[in-house]
């Protein structure tokens, strides 16, 4: 991870993401000193985790919705503007500014 890490963000007890290099989402288990997966996933913003869903926010104007145990795309929202904050209103109700 290095000096370059930007944005980093807790998934729960076991995991992390943190923006890389090349502004892609990196996924590391907690305790290991390795990467775990790469996301296609650039510009993370921010992020939000609901039960067993991740909510990222990128610059991109995109909001992503994936489970939190593969880290599998489960869905893509686009947005009018980029994503710098996501907030949970209700357990099926976010919102993002």
């Amino acid at each position: 991870m290095g000096n370059a890490a930007r944005h980093i963000n807790s998934v729960g007890a076991d995991y992390f993401i943190a923006v890389n290099i090349d502004n892609q989402v990196d996924v590391f288990k907690r305790g290991e000193a390795r990467k775990i997966k790469t996301l296609e996933i650039s510009f993370m913003r921010y992020s939000l985790v609901v039960d067993d869903l991740l909510f990222i926010g990128t610059e991109e104007k995109t909001i992503y919705m994936l489970e939190t145990r593969t880290f599998e795309i489960l869905d893509r929202m686009e947005t009018q503007h980029y994503v710098f904050s996501i907030a949970a209103l209700a357990q099926n109700i976010i919102v993002c500014g």
